[in-house]
């Protein structure tokens, strides 16, 4: 995958990680042998699902990013709980359902 070391840590950070995009991304990573820190902003039930379907190999994190000072204890708990991260996936985003008419 990727063409990583096989030295780096086995460990990953996908932000907006419940659904979507991220969803795919996180469960990717857990069939490639990572385990994975599943970010979410609301999506908590969501991405604890997400946690158990990958056999648990990870953690659910929960954070508000837009609020600086939650990235460092964010990355402090994920490298408590897995250990180093060696993959960093930056997938959080603002999304609104418009109506396309309007």
């Amino acid at each position: 995958m990727f063409g990583l070391s096989p030295h780096m840590p086995r460990v990953a950070l996908v932000t907006g990680g419940a659904r979507r995009l991220g969803r795919a991304m996180v469960e990717m990573l857990a069939r490639e042998g990572f385990a994975v820190a599943i970010h979410c902003r609301h999506s908590r039930d969501e991405a604890e699902a997400l946690l158990r379907q990958i056999d648990g190999r990870g953690c659910v994190v929960q954070a508000d990013l837009a609020e600086e000072a939650t990235l460092l204890p964010l990355l402090a708990e994920v490298e408590d709980r897995l250990g180093p991260v060696g993959v960093l996936i930056n997938n959080a985003s603002v999304f609104e359902r418009d109506d396309m008419a309007a």
